[in-house]
């Protein structure tokens, strides 16, 4: 069975490599998409140091518009939603374990780079909310069926919360965790401030509960990172 890889790359995201090299090391039929916004000379240096890996390039940085065009060029059976500042740590074969639950909407255990109690606290809220309200964020490595995806109005091109937007219109199918951890890139918490980024995540979930539009909730949620 064929697996679509599908991550969003914005500029410049200093951990793909080591992801790009964790992923070709699996065994199995696959294809890793990287739909990349505004690359900068860094990008453009990892672009040329894999060329089995498909490149496309998108004009607009807006996440679900870039999965969505990743979605649109993959042919795998099963796809595979990462985040670039992602990291494999187990050491089985995460292909492996997707194709073993191919027939469920999955994710993967979340844990943060920083083994504090803080982010110990925020991965298993996360991984809770996941699990109960089957409500995934792109972070925790969304898995399903490519027809699912596409019978579902594919993913959706919003700007921010298209994780949960698209989990949101996936909850008819069977949901899975997977103990294999997926552990993400803690330095935007660390870099903003991890309460201040905290509290301003779950202002932007409460605006777009109320409708506010994703693009302004976009620019919220950059504001301090350019």
């Amino acid at each position: 069975m064929k697996i679509s890889i599908l991550i969003p790359v914005y500029r410049f995201e200093p951990n793909l490599a080591q992801l790009l090299v964790q992923l070709e090391t699996f065994a199995g039929e696959k294809e890793i998409i990287c739909a990349v916004a505004a690359p900068n000379w860094e990008m453009e240096k990892v672009m040329s140091e894999f060329p089995a890996v498909r490149w496309l390039r998108v004009s607009k940085a807006n996440r679900g518009l870039q999965l969505a065009a990743a979605l649109a060029a993959a042919s795998g059976t099963s796809c595979w939603i990462l985040h670039a500042d992602s990291r494999l740590v187990c050491e089985r074969d995460y292909l492996a374990e997707i194709r073993q639950h191919s027939s469920q909407v999955g994710f993967f255990s979340l844990r943060f780079s920083v083994p504090s109690l803080f982010f110990r606290l925020l991965a298993q809220t996360s991984n809770f909310r996941a699990r109960r309200l089957h409500l995934i964020f792109g972070d925790q490595g969304l898995f399903a069926p490519r027809a699912w995806l596409e019978a579902s109005g594919g993913i959706p091109p919003l700007a921010l919360m298209e994780d949960w937007e698209l989990s949101r219109k996936l909850r008819k199918y069977p949901f899975y965790q997977s103990p294999l951890v997926l552990e993400t890139s803690a330095r935007r918490f660390l870099a903003g401030g991890k309460w201040r980024v905290f509290w301003k995540m779950q202002q932007i979930k409460c605006l777009f509960l109320l409708g506010v539009p994703p693009e302004k909730l976009a620019a919220i949620y950059r504001k301090g990172q350019e």
